[in-house]
């Protein structure tokens, strides 16, 4: 979940940031006499034009970034982000996998069931919650290390699980791990050139489509129980977090967070090691440079400002930002419920039709597991992820992300109204959740890159740590619908996937704010 790092603490005032300008008073502190700006007496206007002719060149962290260009340090990152991407990908099927197998171990009622996907879902708020301070307040580094180092600890200590209290707590400790893993996102989108987001994001979707891939064929192998599957699912964030130690900190987060220094021997580093160099003058934030060019829109926060504000209502200040934060909590709610609702449908229908085959009762209460051609169906679906991250490399420039979001949402929805057709076979049922999958894939990750690319630097990591908690909830929801109300009414449980999809795609295209082609904003 949750990505977390520092935040500037200024925003241009035609955005509408209600920080204090300087209203011809003048600052007191180190740099003030180059960034106050002062407007009224023609006296002030002078004063205002002698500080942009002497300031001498300037460039921001986003210039520097284009003209370093992707190298050694970005290569690193990716290989550490793909790998931990890979490990949550893995996660998720044996997040739907779990119920089954784990129910003949210690006789799960749906109920039962749904706990412990419900458990592991609130631990992934928390950790969305918990990471997105982290990273606010001691960087973005720290908070995935930290995210990742739980998540591998906890995959160690399931190889010793022996009851079912055990196995809640510990499925709750890996999701507040897991939690922070979004807080990645921010991390590698603020060190790339703008040309290689989309890029990346795909390179990422795809080691995470593959590990929900190949973790069902897992526990096809004999030697292979829900224990050590666990393990060998998060055995890659061992080698991310050594990687991970190598690279530095987002210069980008280090600037807003006051650390000037600090920022500038990053940005050495990266130059150094991608065998580029920075552009001449002297490193300053977007709005001071805008600024000393000559643009008079720009309001510049008194420095005191910008070190105390990291609440969240922060990102409520604004008409345009209440908008967007309301529209993409609901759109992230209703494809977190959606999203990792049909991972759980998909076992559960092939369990149902086990049980609808079955003359007993007790399996329907107890252990069901499923077959190896179950597994086989599960792996399918999964793989048509696939088609939905060629879908979302096309649509995320050609559309736009907001109607990208939108156009596979409401196809998630049609796919959705077709599984209510009664008696569907196992090979019609395969097919349309390998649809549904590749349509949801695709809404999801346009959702996953959107999110971190409309929220400034200053409130990137709180947008995104709010947006997963909120979708966290529909998380916590979904086993609800997806294993207890389906086992009562097949049709009742698919209705409420197919209002959460329809609504999704209608919300995001009230989005007030495109990013597609935009550079990221300080």
């Amino acid at each position: 979940m949750a990505m977390a790092g520092g935040e500037a603490e200024y925003m241009l005032a035609s955005s509408g940031e209600d920080s204090s300008a300087l209203d011809g008073e003048p600052e007191h502190g180190e740099g003030s006499s180059k960034r106050n700006q002062m407007r009224g007496s023609p006296l002030d206007t002078l004063h205002v034009a002698v500080q942009r002719a002497s300031i001498g060149p300037v460039y921001t962290v986003s210039d520097a970034i284009e003209t370093i260009g992707i190298g050694t340090t970005q290569y690193l990152l990716m290989i550490a982000v793909s790998l931990s991407a890979l490990s949550q990908g893995m996660d998720v099927t044996f997040l739907t996998i779990l119920p089954s197998q784990a129910g003949c171990d210690f006789n799960l009622t749906p109920w039962h069931r749904a706990l412990l996907t419900t458990m592991y879902f609130v631990g992934c708020t928390a950790g969305a919650f918990l990471f997105g301070w982290i990273g606010d307040r001691f960087g973005r580094k720290l908070g995935v290390m930290a995210a990742i180092s739980i998540a591998a600890y906890t995959s160690i200590l399931m190889l010793f699980v022996y009851s079912y209290a055990w196995l809640v707590v510990l499925r709750f400790v890996a999701g507040v791990g897991l939690g922070g893993f979004s807080l990645r996102n921010a991390w590698i989108f603020e060190v790339l050139p703008n040309a290689y987001r989309v890029r990346a994001a795909c390179i990422v979707l795809f080691f995470w489509t593959t590990g929900t891939s190949i973790e069902a064929p897992l526990f096809m192998i004999p030697s292979v129980n829900w224990k050590n599957a666990m393990a060998i699912s998060f055995s890659p964030l061992f080698v991310s977090i050594i990687i991970m130690i190598f690279v530095p900190e987002s210069p980008r987060l280090l600037l807003e967070l006051g650390y000037e220094q600090d920022a500038c021997d990053a940005l050495e580093r990266y130059a150094v090691w991608n065998r580029g160099s920075l552009p001449p003058g002297q490193l300053v934030k977007e709005e001071e440079k805008a600024f000393l060019m000559g643009d008079d829109t720009v309001r510049l926060p008194k420095p005191k400002e910008s070190k105390t504000s990291h609440g969240f209502m922060e990102l409520f200040r604004t008409r345009e930002l209440m908008i967007t934060t309301t529209l993409l909590c609901f759109i992230w709610f209703a494809l977190f419920f959606s999203d990792f609702g049909f991972y759980l449908l998909t076992s559960e229908l092939f369990q149902i039709s086990h049980l609808n085959s079955s003359s007993g009762r007790t399996a329907d209460f107890y252990c069901t597991p499923l077959t190896n051609g179950d597994l086989i169906s599960i792996m399918l679906a999964n793989v048509a992820s696939f088609p939905g991250l060629m879908i979302f490399f096309i649509m995320m420039d050609f559309m736009g992300r907001r109607r990208a979001i939108a156009l596979n949402s409401f196809l998630s929805a049609a796919f959705v109204g077709t599984l209510m057709i009664p008696n569907l076979g196992r090979a019609a049922l395969t097919a349309i959740l390998s649809a549904l999958r590749s349509t949801m894939t695709a809404a999801f990750k346009v959702l996953l890159v959107y999110t971190p690319e409309v929220f400034p630097t200053r409130l990137r990591s709180r947008g995104n740590g709010l947006a997963l908690a909120v979708g966290q909830v529909g998380t916590i929801l979904t086993p609800l619908a997806a294993q207890v109300l389906i086992r009562e009414s097949i049709p009742g449980g698919e209705s409420v996937y197919l209002f959460f999809t329809g609504m999704a795609g209608l919300v995001a295209l009230f989005l007030p704010i495109e990013t597609a082609g935009r550079r990221l904003q300080d």
